[in-house]
């Protein structure tokens, strides 16, 4: 399908160029993170989503490409320490400026032709078997509860993932994947400055959601910056960023994804010691050693000082990595409930007695597994939908053999390791809005990057 493009107007045109060194910059991105670090501190959530409309309309207006919108849907959330901002209607009215800007964006850019992404057919399939749930189970009754659970882990996924994939047009000599790999590590800087707050760490809570939703960030935010430890030019100022990810990590005391990391940082020093491609690679090897060497001694004098308190703490950390926090009878109930109704499950709106749990128009039922989330409230239909999903997110992985391709894929393993123990595939905001648009990323350098390769024409006389 080809549309004809409408020039939009010539104010726009100019002001789009004398603003894309700041919106295709990374400054554009450092001040996003730190401006949604203190709207959160000083608490003014509405001046932050203001701010952020603002700057979405202006994108929505001046460019047809939307790869440098992405932070914005993002973070927005991180602006937010807590709901009460929407007991009133300012907020929403707010938030209709860029919704207007973006009907106005399909106009002045219309779509010269439709891209169907390799995962568009795979969205579609979860969002049906989401919006089926529990049609054939009692609680069905309890159908509303989870309308916005299931539109939002569907349908709202499905059309990022359309928009984005179909204006993804940066301009060129823009590296789209290293701008978004760049505004991960400063998602998590932003984390960590939020996680300073004492009332965060001991509450667990960042008011916009727990600190397992921010945790699996982390995780995103670790894999990309051990890529741009081993893979970019300045590789040694990402070292300092890094180490801001694994603070914020150990702050957010997710213990499931400190196991994770735990798990991964040894096979990404022998990456840095053995196969990085910087020029930095003697210095990142020499200060790999120095950060062992002082982490060894720490480690030595902590045991010779504080034995008994040392050999407390481990013991206690080991317990609670361990220890399943009761999600093993949340398994138990949902095999239960896959046998009873098989086929379509029992639904986003199941309620159990049994375990006291927050029900309300946005918080569902959670069972704490994305495996057993799925097979308890989507039944066979949401497997096999759910299976189809990670197929074709993972192929997308594998369009490319390049060090972004395979961090990205090593990223989202590790979330999805996550998922085993949470439901993260049903936190929309940030995290599955975040792993969506990754994938875009990936999906789409992977083919501009075949598009530019060097093409043979074989016609007669050519």
């Amino acid at each position: 399908m080809v549309i004809e493009e409408r020039r939009p107007a010539l104010f726009l045109l100019s002001v789009g160029e004398k603003l894309k060194p700041f919106f295709y910059g990374k400054h554009y991105v450092v001040i996003v993170a730190l401006f949604t670090a203190f709207i959160y501190y000083a608490n003014l959530p509405l001046l932050g989503l203001t701010v952020f409309s603002l700057l979405a309309t202006c994108h929505l207006l001046f460019y047809r490409d939307l790869s440098t919108f992405m932070p914005l849907p993002i973070f927005a959330v991180l602006l937010l320490s807590d709901f009460t901002v929407f007991n009133t209607i300012a907020p929403f009215l707010v938030l209709l400026i860029p919704f207007f800007a973006l009907i106005f964006h399909f106009i002045i850019y219309p779509i010269k032709k439709l891209f169907v992404g390799k995962a568009l057919y795979s969205f579609i399939a979860i969002s049906v078997a989401l919006l089926l749930g529990g049609i054939a189970s009692p609680f069905v009754n309890n159908y509303v509860y989870g309308l916005v659970t299931s539109l939002t882990v569907g349908a709202l996924l499905l059309f990022a993932y359309f928009l984005f994939t179909n204006y993804f047009c940066p301009p060129e000599n823009f590296k789209a994947n290293e701008h978004f790999c760049f505004m991960l590590l400063f998602l998590g800087v932003t984390l960590f400055l939020e996680l300073l707050i004492p009332s965060v760490r001991d509450s667990f809570t960042f008011g916009w959601g727990s600190t397992n939703a921010g945790a699996p960030l982390l995780l995103l935010s670790i894999c990309v910056g051990w890529y741009f430890v081993l893979y970019k030019k300045y590789s040694l100022l990402s070292l300092p960023l890094l180490a801001i990810q694994y603070v914020a990590l150990v702050l957010s005391n997710s213990d499931a994804c400190m196991g994770i990391a735990f798990v991964m940082t040894p096979v990404f020093l022998i990456c840095a010691l053995f196969i990085g491609k910087v020029p930095q690679r003697k210095q990142i090897v020499l200060s790999s050693l120095i950060a062992l060497l002082l982490i060894a001694l720490i480690v030595v004098f902590s045991i010779l000082a504080f034995s008994n308190e040392i050999r407390t703490l481990v013991n206690d950390r080991v317990l609670a990595m361990l220890d399943d926090n009761g999600r093993s009878g949340f398994y138990a109930t949902a095999i239960d409930e896959f046998i009873k109704y098989p086929i379509f499950g029992v639904g986003q709106g199941y309620t159990n007695d049994d375990f006291l749990l927050k029900l309300s128009g946005v918080v569902t039922f959670n069972f704490h597994s994305t495996f057993f989330h799925v097979l308890a409230t989507m039944g066979t239909v949401g497997i096999l939908a759910y299976g189809y999903y990670f197929f074709s997110r993972t192929r997308i992985f594998m369009l490319d053999n390049t060090p972004f391709s395979r961090f990205s894929f090593i990223a989202f393993v590790m979330l999805e390791s996550y998922g085993a123990v949470d439901t993260c595939e049903f936190n929309v905001v940030p995290i599955m809005m975040a792993v969506t648009l990754f994938i875009v990323v990936v999906e789409m350098t992977a083919r501009t990057k075949k598009q530019q390769l060097p093409l043979i024409d074989y016609r007669l006389g050519k």
